[in-house]
């Protein structure tokens, strides 16, 4: 039989097993003579396939002749054996770290082929190959959460002195690739298959064998994110135990978020004074140029200069540019010196700036095509325009009642018909707490999608702030006065640094500087108005970091990093970004995302790293195991070593791959029990901070199962920590959780020769053989599962499939009007199709049938 393909290859009821193992290795580049100018050279130099050289971590460029050799790049002269180099700076490159990367070839049997197995140049590929471990893709379906466990193997060559003596200890062979291939002399080298590929964890050396530990490329999702420090931010003003604080990385929809703040007063430096001041020696007067001492200072602060080494109490606040201290200036005069303020309490100036995130935040916006009425508009698009949103028009915020195609309605009505095209920006940040305190956009903060950068105004606590009436005497004011006096008043246990008066029925409010008495006070600024009785009074809670907590709703990442870009915000496109982001780019099967990103369009939230100032972030793998759970996610690794991805939908295919009775040598069967449930908690909507119960808070939502509760007697409850936002979403995946673990799953083993090695992780395949038992809700023998591990080595392969707890049989799916009636049906019908059921769940009564065409 002629053989074309690798597929060909693997139904070969015997053929020569060739395997061929890539080995990668580093090492320094030194000995370098100069050649001509800046060009250098080593001779003797036999090394084919060079991937990479770089100096002092700068990868330089290969060129294909000495000519083409300038500043940054490489020629290697592979017929005379001799590099030339030229560094990036143009100096002697034995002054430098010139590391190389090389491959070496190694194969069972004597051959000469392309060194990229494509139409590259060609290698001796060393006959010392010895074996290699059983290889292959595991998923690890325990609780379903669908994540690629770590291959591990190892390969062993002949020790074959004359070779491995020179290079085992005097080039870098940690953490380099290996590429395993499976191969048969009667195919083109471009069919050989890969069937491992990984990194060398460690080495052996004995007088025969040569061994390489290995771990594949799911290992390198071990590594924790990476995120930059807080003390990165350029401007912000930290408290010191923030600078290696992670900035935050977000994705989705956020609520409950607590910013960072970046305008502290420090211990050690204080917070900057507007403008400058001028002291005198052995005077208390403190004049300033440019300040601002009403607004920014309070008898009891304490002041210091720039390039001071003492700090000095306010001792009284006259005017914008001149007040005075306690105790005398004792340093040598200073003038047009910066000052800075140590509060005594907290300043509605200090603290208005929080960092959301070290990325840009998505602003979704669209423009008006026409509108219907004062309260219904056409727009262009309504993408990332949801229910509840608040949007602003102009500028006025309105909130969303109601998305339906591409209209938009309003709970309240627009002052006019809006006309095209007017501008519909949809809030990123939104429902902004200082505690239990909700904000106003514009009025109390605005926000920079960019720089994603939340900005407090002076006067947000006071706008807030409940208004209640002083309790005891009455308060005169008087116009162009910043002194007030009380009648049977008691200033000193009712008037605190920072409160706010004003006459009943007046509408000016103005703030409390100082208390001298019971009677006597001082305002901020002047009063604009004479008044002599009832007062009303204003409390603000003023923002104070480490006590008040700052929490908002917010709109994560895009996929290109800007505010206008797509939106992230489904799980396929949350775990294709953070492999992105770990440089993983290339090794992602990007049909698969798209695919699983329509399967799944469940809208999650995700904070990275979790909690507030954290120093430390989780592990690539952590954080995707937590989103797989969410929506029975699964990253693995395909069968040419790529990350794919989907989502777990046990739909039928329209062809399920039949594994032969004559391809088993033998199959086990194990069931586990021990998971089956009672009741399913999933917890999703996790808030940083709930306003509501000012502290931190999260969603349940509960679902029992009959068969769990009645059938198994189980006690069992199994949570589920989840990222869903929505909760129309937990009761969905409560469903589905309860429908997975109310039955045992069950794993099917089976050793084949080459022929099983065709199947790929997540392939729905159908099995039956004659010894197998009956398929739940029929009498026949054919069951439909998943492939959860698919491992092989050069010529033989052993396959699992996994029913999930019989979800590819139970649940439901449309088949086509044609089809036959259950009733004549094949047994490969039966198991591929949907059926209609009498009101009962059954087949015409038939209690076999029941349990099946249930609601995924």
């Amino acid at each position: 039989m002629a053989i074309q393909t690798y597929q060909d290859y693997q139904a070969l009821e015997s053929s020569e097993k060739i395997g061929l193992v890539i080995v990668e290795a580093s090492k320094r580049l030194m000995g370098w003579v100069n050649h001509s100018g800046s060009i250098y050279k080593i001779s003797a130099f036999d090394y084919v396939a060079i991937q990479s050289i770089a100096d002092s971590g700068i990868a330089l460029a290969e060129v294909s002749s000495i000519a083409l050799t300038t500043a940054g790049k490489f020629y290697n002269d592979r017929s005379e054996n001799i590099i030339y180099l030229r560094t990036s700076d143009s100096v002697n490159p034995n002054s430098k770290f010139i590391a190389m990367t090389f491959r070496m070839f190694f194969s069972n049997v004597s051959i000469r082929a392309a060194n990229d197995l494509a139409s590259g140049a060609e290698v001796n590929w060393l006959p010392i190959l010895k074996g290699t471990s059983e290889f292959g893709v595991e998923l690890d379906n325990s609780n379903q959460l669908g994540f690629a466990l770590e291959g591990s193997g190892k390969v062993d060559f002949i020790n074959d002195y004359e070779f491995w003596q020179p290079i085992f200890d005097k080039v870098y062979f940690e953490n380099q690739r290996v590429f395993i291939y499976s191969w048969n002399r009667g195919l083109p080298i471009s069919q050989a298959k890969i069937i491992y590929r990984g990194r060398i964890q460690s080495k052996s050396y004995s007088q025969s064998v040569v061994s390489f530990s290995l771990k594949d490329f799911m290992n390198e999702l071990r590594a924790p994110i990476t995120l930059q420090n807080m003390e990165d931010v350029a401007g912000a003003k930290l408290n010191p135990g923030m600078n290696k604080a992670k900035q935050r990385r977000l994705y989705g929809f956020v609520k409950g978020h607590i910013p960072t703040n970046i305008d502290q007063s420090l211990p050690l430096t204080g917070y900057p004074l507007t403008g400058t001041v001028a002291i005198v020696t052995n005077t208390l007067a403190v004049t300033g140029s440019g300040t601002a001492f009403l607004n920014e200072l309070s008898i009891d602060d304490t002041i210091s200069v720039d390039g001071g080494t003492t700090v000095h109490n306010v001792d009284s606040i006259t005017s914008n540019t001149a007040c005075t201290i306690s105790e005398d200036f004792t340093a040598a005069s200073v003038a047009g010196q910066a000052a800075r303020v140590f509060p005594s309490h907290p300043k509605k100036y200090i603290n208005r700036i929080h960092l959301i995130a070290g990325h840009q935040i998505k602003e979704p916006s669209t423009t008006v095509v026409t509108a219907l009425s004062l309260t219904t508009i056409l727009v262009a698009d309504t993408t990332d325009f949801f229910v509840n949103d608040k949007v602003l028009i102009g500028s006025e915020v309105f909130k969303i009642t109601q998305v339906s195609n591409n209209y938009l309605t309003f709970s309240t009505a627009t002052g006019t018909l809006l006309p095209a095209p007017t501008v519909v920006l949809n809030l990123s940040v939104k429902n902004v707490y200082i505690g239990n305190k909700l904000l106003e956009y514009s009025r109390d903060y605005t926000y920079n999608a960019t720089t994603s950068k939340i900005t407090l105004d002076a006067l947000a606590e006071f706008n807030v702030a409940p208004i209640g009436t002083l309790p005891s005497g009455t308060v005169s004011f008087t116009n162009t006065s910043r002194a007030i006096t009380g009648t049977n008043t008691f200033f000193k246990k009712d008037l605190v640094v920072g409160n706010w008066l004003r006459g009943l029925g007046q509408s000016n409010w103005f703030e409390i500087l100082s208390v001298q008495s019971d009677t006597a006070a001082t305002l901020r600024t002047a009063s604009s108005y004479t008044w002599n009785g009832a007062t009303q009074i204003k409390r603000p809670e003023v923002y104070d970091d480490g006590t008040s907590t700052l929490a908002l709703d917010t709109f994560g990442c895009t996929e290109n990093g800007t505010s206008t870009g797509v939106f992230i915000k489904t799980a396929a496109q949350i775990v294709k970004n953070i492999l992105e982001n770990a440089g993983l780019s290339s090794s992602l099967n990007a049909a698969s995302f798209s695919a699983a990103q329509v399967a799944s369009e469940h809208k999650l939230f995700l904070v990275i790293p979790e909690l507030f100032g954290s120093q430390s972030t989780p592990k690539i793998k952590d954080v995707i195991s937590q989103i797989n759970q969410s929506v029975f996610g699964s990253l693995y690794q395909n069968s040419d070593f790529d990350l794919e991805y989907k989502i777990l939908n046990p739909n039928k295919p329209s062809t399920a791959e039949n594994i032969k009775e004559v391809d088993v040598l033998s199959f086990s069967i194990k069931t586990e029990s021990k998971d089956i449930i009672k009741k399913v908690n999933i917890f999703y909507l996790k808030k940083e901070f709930d306003a509501e119960s000012g502290s931190s808070g999260v969603s349940v939502y509960s679902k029992a199962s009959d068969t769990g509760t009645y059938l198994a007697a189980s006690e069992k409850e199994f949570d589920v920590k989840t990222v869903l936002v929505d909760p129309g979403s937990a009761i969905i995946f409560a469903g589905r959780w309860s429908l997975l673990l109310e039955l045992a799953s069950s794993v099917i083993t089976f050793k084949s020769k080459m022929q099983a090695s065709r199947f790929k992780i997540n392939d729905v395949v159908k099995f039956s053989h004659e010894k197998l038992y009956d398929r739940i809700g029929s009498e026949n023998k054919v069951k439909l599962a998943s492939v959860s591990a698919a491992k092989k080595t050069i010529g033989s392969s052993n396959i699992e499939i996994d029913d999930l707890g019989n979800s590819f049989s139970r649940c439901a799916i449309i088949t086509a009007n044609n089809s036959d009636h259950f009733s004549v049906a094949s047994d490969d019908d039966k198991a591929m199709n949907g059926f209609l059921t009498d009101a009962y769940g059954m087949q015409n009564n038939d209690p076999l049938t029941f349990g099946i065409n249930l609601i995924w």
